[in-house]
C-alpha cells in the first residue's frame, strides 16, 4: 500500500504593515532563495551589500505570497530590491531615483519602482510599518514590477495601461466612487504634500490611491489581495471583477507582442 504524504499546512505570518501571509515552509524556502538573490542593502557609503537576515526574511515573506510562476517571472526579469535608510541619504545620493532630489527621500513617498532599472527602492522602515494610504508598500511595488515583467518589450514600449480589460475596470471603479480629477498644479504634484482626491461616494472606495491611474489601480488591488484579512475581504466585496482579473494576471505567462487581452490565460480567449 502506498501512503500519500499530506500537503504541508500553511503557516500564517502577521506582518507589521497589516498584511497577513499564509505560506508553507517549502514555499517560504523557495521565496527566501529568490530574496537573497535579488535583494541588496544600500550602505551609508553608497555601496550595495548582500541583505542582512532580517531584511531578507521580510522580502521573502512578500515574495512567498506570489505564485511560483510569478516569482520566476520576477527572477527572469532580474528584479532588484534595494533596502535603504530613507532618513539618512547615502554618499552620492539614492540610485536611480525618479522623483525629487537624489539626496533626499520625500516624506510623502513610500517605496518606488524604477521601470528602466527593474529596481524597487524600499525604505527599511516600511518593511515593518504601514505606509499611509497604501499599507504594505513592498507588495504594492511588486505589483508594478510583476506587471512590467509580464510584458516583453520587442523594440517598443508597451504598457499595462493599454490593456482594455483593465481600463474598463478602472473607469468603472472611478465612476462608482464619483471621482473628480484634481486641478493640475504648475510643476506637478509636490510629494511632500498629501494628494487631495475628491470622491462623491468615498464609501465605494476600497482604496483612495487606486483611483489615480490604471497601474496604481492594479498595484493597489494586488497589494490588497495578497495582504489577506480585511483588505482582501473589502476588495472582494467591492470589486469582485478586479479580483478575477488579478487571479488571471498572476498566472498569465510572459509574452511578447501586443498587450491587448494579454492577461486572460483561458484557451478560448487566447
Amino acid at each position: 500500500m502506498t501512503w500519500l504524504r499530506p500537503a504541508p499546512r500553511p503557516q500564517r505570518y502577521e506582518l507589521g504593515t497589516g498584511a497577513r501571509v499564509d505560506t508553507s515552509d517549502l514555499q517560504l524556502e523557495q521565496a527566501s532563495r529568490l530574496a537573497r538573490k535579488c535583494t541588496r542593502v544600500l550602505l551609508s557609503d553608497g555601496t550595495l551589500a548582500p541583505p542582512d537576515p532580517a531584511s531578507s526574511h521580510q522580502v521573502a515573506l512578500r515574495l512567498a505570497a506570489l505564485p511560483p510562476e510569478a516569482q520566476k517571472q520576477l527572477e527572469r526579469a532580474r528584479l532588484r530590491i534595494v533596502v535603504l535608510d530613507s532618513e539618512t541619504p547615502p554618499r552620492g545620493g539614492y540610485p536611480g531615483k525618479v522623483l525629487g532630489s537624489p539626496d533626499r527621500w520625500e516624506e510623502g513617498l513610500g517605496a518606488q519602482y524604477h521601470y528602466q532599472r527593474k529596481e524597487i527602492l524600499m525604505p527599511r522602515m516600511y518593511l515593518e510599518t504601514p505606509f499611509s494610504g497604501v499599507g504594505d508598500s513592498l507588495l504594492h511595488e511588486l505589483g508594478h514590477a510583476l506587471s512590467d515583467a509580464k510584458v516583453v518589450d520587442r523594440g517598443r514600449i508597451m504598457s499595462l495601461d493599454d490593456d482594455p480589460r483593465l481600463l474598463e475596470l478602472f473607469e468603472a471603479y472611478r465612476q462608482r466612487c464619483g471621482f473628480k480629477p484634481p486641478e493640475p498644479k504648475p510643476g506637478g504634484h509636490d510629494f511632500n504634500q498629501p494628494m487631495l482626491l475628491e470622491l462623491e461616494r468615498q464609501e465605494e472606495a476600497w482604496s483612495l490611491y487606486a483611483v489615480t491611474e490604471p497601474r496604481e489601480y492594479l498595484a493597489e488591488g494586488l497589494s490588497h489581495l495578497l495582504s489577506g484579512g480585511e483588505k482582501k475581504e473589502k476588495l472582494a466585496s467591492q470589486d469582485g471583477q478586479l479580483v478575477e482579473y488579478l487571479h488571471d494576471f498572476l498566472i498569465a505567462p510572459t509574452r511578447g507582442g501586443s498587450p491587448f487581452g494579454l492577461w486572460d490565460p483561458r484557451p478560448e480567449r487566447l
